[in-house]
């Protein structure tokens, strides 16, 4: 059985389609977190019906006006947390998607050391969302999370009609 790891799949372009997608929350510009030991706890969620936002944690659902249509699209969140997190950030930078899997890479990002932050503890997340139109394959999907080092964080698999 031969293996490819993360970052040769995200390297051949014949086979892979980069999905757009578009932010619905506001980010910064930071540095990223290149700590290959990143000891962030990433959270994770496919947001594919009204009842899947109800798996977001409380304080991030009233954050955003969603008026989303989920026949259209699919929301994909992710947020650090539980680590009195200070001043960073979370990011998704790009989706790709080869046959069956939907590649998510993430960036953590860190405050600038020139940058002024006040420590003040938060819960970084960001939100996205995708045409469902846009996937290239409908049915049971790989949904893959890969940070900046193409370090596999979290899988799941879903239907998607």
């Amino acid at each position: 059985m031969i293996n490819f790891s993360i970052g040769s799949l995200l390297s051949r372009d014949k086979d892979n389609k980069m999905i757009s997608f578009e932010s619905l929350v506001p980010q910064s510009g930071k540095n990223i977190c290149q700590d290959d030991n990143c000891k962030c706890n990433v959270d994770f969620h496919i947001l594919t019906n009204e009842d899947s936002f109800l798996e977001v944690p409380k304080y991030h659902r009233n954050l955003v006006d969603l008026h989303i249509n989920y026949d259209d699209y699919v929301l994909i969140y992710v947020s650090i947390g539980g680590n009195n997190v200070r001043g960073c950030q979370v990011k998704i930078d790009k989706i790709i998607q080869e046959e069956d899997k939907v590649i998510i890479k993430i960036k953590r990002l860190l405050p600038s050391a020139s940058n002024f932050s006040l420590e003040v503890v938060n819960v970084p997340y960001d939100l996205v969302k995708i045409k469902r139109n846009k996937l290239i394959k409908k049915g049971l999907l790989d949904f893959q999370f890969v940070d900046q080092c193409d370090k596999l964080l979290y899988s799941e698999t879903l239907k998607i009609d």
